[in-house]
């Protein structure tokens, strides 16, 4: 049964007619649309939720919402249809419609009982229906009242599920600075009950958030890093926090705090920036035995969480190598951040990688800066050239790889992480342990799974394999049909060295495409003269095959392009001992090489 409206405010219509009774000493009734008594005095309040007789005066006022006044009950023709015609006890009965808005709800009755009471009635009709106008619009006011805290509480309702559904910690404060609200989240990052914050200063909870300067007092947005103690550890959010003004004055209220995980603000900022993985294993190019190998070994080590050491010369792939590995792993979706430790000065490298908290330094940034190992949290944090490591922070990478927690410079609170180890160096660590250059127990823990990368001299092999790659790669990117190599140029690239291993390999693919012609194909004079100088024609090339293709025209070519690059740089740099050094740095060749190139053509 569906509640009618002034059934949902019987409390207070019992209220008005238990006054009114008390006022005028009548009876006093109030019926709704369905003719059940919502409220009565005397006899009638007994019978409060029953339903009336249907031929009653308040039914016909229910049909034509008239006011309607019975000054002889049970004989007079506005009775005759009810029920209790004839034998109705009443002396006055009059039934007033209660509208709102020009809808009839019900209608309110007031009943003599006696003679004298009927006397009054007759005497002041027409101040009694402005008494009962006035007593239905109370009743109508509280119905509109109750109305709009009907509204008000589904908005509110609809609030407090928004607020307590988002991820964010919501805080509001009044103009003094005391926790006013704050939704399930704020509780649950700050591991307290609401009752426990309700009323707390928002300063005793957090430290380093200048609310009442910044925010009360300069109407200013503020969003910075702080900091709140539990359980004897440091937790850290971002904040945002903004001022509640009021619209009828402008005048600032309190202040609504946003609380984020600063790790997971971390996390999102570097999966914007794009700082995850982006190689696999399949982009790996090579099929040589060493290559091979040092996938399989990879591979199965992904699979772990165990630190990784790889070892190889510059430019063999080893970030490639590190990537892949993140990739295969259970942490794929998770941060891959990469530092180079001796690309940055010593000065700088331990806050790059711890961070550091508010004041630690000159110049540190309000609220502290995080690390690379807060920011890799969940995922893994590639240290290239681990080598070059300072001695004092190989001791706090050795404590951070022991205790999986850190300290940011100027903290004294360990922030625990998640973050997987792959290291990488082309220097050679266990001669350094031996001149204790290098901590002998870092070497160790680093070296859980040691993996090599063979140089490019060492399975060449795989360098078809990597040019027809990196010829795909740039001329696409230059908007060209892939270009052929002419076959002693592709004799020569197989035959070189490359000291800068892959690297190198792939500028010297992109410089040959830069020199050529779009539809031609790649010629020696196309190469880097240091190719072309530094490789050994009198050593047997890789490729029998392409060396069956090369011509004495080519070869002679050849010779040519050597001698003139030689002539070009000793009339740049002159003639003189200083003059052929600065000649052979130039040319990217020895001095010694130099002097048999001179004397071959001389």
């Amino acid at each position: 049964m569906v509640k009618s409206v002034l059934s949902s405010i019987q409390e207070f219509v019992q209220q008005v007619v238990d006054a009114v009774a008390a006022a005028l000493g009548v009876e006093v009734m109030v019926f709704d649309l369905d003719l059940n008594i919502v409220a009565g005095t005397g006899e009638t309040k007994a019978e409060v939720g029953s339903r009336y007789n249907g031929g009653s005066l308040t039914g016909r006022l229910l049909e034509n919402g008239q006011p309607i006044l019975a000054r002889s009950p049970g004989r007079s023709l506005e009775c005759k249809s009810c029920t209790r015609y004839g034998t109705c006890q009443h002396y006055f009965v009059v039934a007033y419609p209660i509208k709102m808005d020009g809808q009839i709800l019900g209608s309110l009755c007031l009943v003599a009982i006696d003679e004298q009471q009927r006397q009054r009635f007759l005497e002041n009709e027409e101040h009694l229906l402005r008494f009962l106008d006035h007593m239905c619009l109370l009743i109508c006011s509280s119905i509109n009242e109750r109305q709009i805290q009907d509204k008000l509480n589904v908005l509110l309702e609809r609030y407090d599920n928004v607020v307590n559904s988002v991820h964010e910690g919501i805080i509001a404060t009044d103009d003094n600075g005391r926790v006013i609200h704050l939704n399930r989240s704020a509780a649950n990052l700050l591991g307290l009950e609401s009752t426990q914050i309700l009323g707390t200063p928002i300063s005793d909870l957090f430290s380093g958030l200048p609310l009442l300067d910044d925010v009360l007092v300069r109407n200013k947005r503020l969003e910075t890093e702080i900091s709140y103690q539990y359980k004897r550890k440091k937790r850290y959010f971002l904040a945002t926090v903004v001022p509640t003004i009021a619209r009828d004055s402008q005048k600032i209220r309190g202040a609504t705090i946003s609380l984020r995980n600063l790790s997971e603000v971390q996390s999102y900022a570097t999966k914007l920036v794009g700082e995850y993985s982006k190689y696999s294993f399949d982009d790996i190019q090579g099929e040589s035995q060493g290559i091979r190998r040092v996938k399989e070994k990879l591979r199965k080590a992904a699979l772990t969480d165990s630190t990784i050491l790889i070892r190889g010369e510059s430019g063999t792939g080893k970030e490639l190598f590190a990537h892949s590995v993140h990739s295969a792993s259970h942490r794929a979706k998770r941060p891959f951040l990469a530092i180079n430790c001796s690309a940055i000065p010593e000065s700088l490298l331990e806050s790059e990688l711890f961070g550091y908290e508010e004041g630690a330094f000159t110049g540190a940034k309000k609220g502290g800066k995080p690390g690379k190992f807060e920011l890799a949290n969940g995922g893994t944090l590639f240290l290239d050239e681990i080598g070059d490591m300072p001695l004092h922070l190989q001791s706090k990478l050795l404590r951070v790889l022991e205790s999986r927690s850190i300290e940011r410079v100027g903290g004294t609170e360990p922030i625990n992480i998640d973050v997987r180890i792959i290291a990488a160096t082309n220097r050679n660590l266990e001669e350094m342990v031996e001149r204790r250059e290098y901590r002998g127990d870092l070497y160790y823990r680093l070296s859980v799974i040691p993996v090599f990368v063979p140089p490019l001299r060492d399975r060449r092999e795989d360098i078809p394999c990597l040019i027809n790659h990196f010829l795909a790669k740039y001329c696409t990117k230059m908007e060209r049909d892939i270009q052929e190599l002419d076959p002693i140029v592709k004799a020569r690239l197989i035959n070189y060295d490359w000291p800068g291993n892959v690297r190198e390999l792939q500028n010297a693919v992109e410089y040959a495409i830069n020199m050529s012609e779009p539809g031609e194909s790649i010629l020696l004079e196309h190469l880097p003269q240091r190719i072309l100088l530094e490789t050994k024609l009198e050593e047997p090339i890789y490729e029998q095959s392409i060396l069956a293709n090369a011509t004495e025209d080519n070869e002679a070519k050849l010779k040519m392009l050597e001698s003139k690059a030689i002539k070009e740089a000793i009339n740049r740099f002159g003639n003189t001992t200083a003059g052929k050094l600065e000649a052979a740095r130039y040319l990217g060749i020895s001095l010694a090489t130099l002097y048999r190139r001179l004397k071959e053509i001389s």
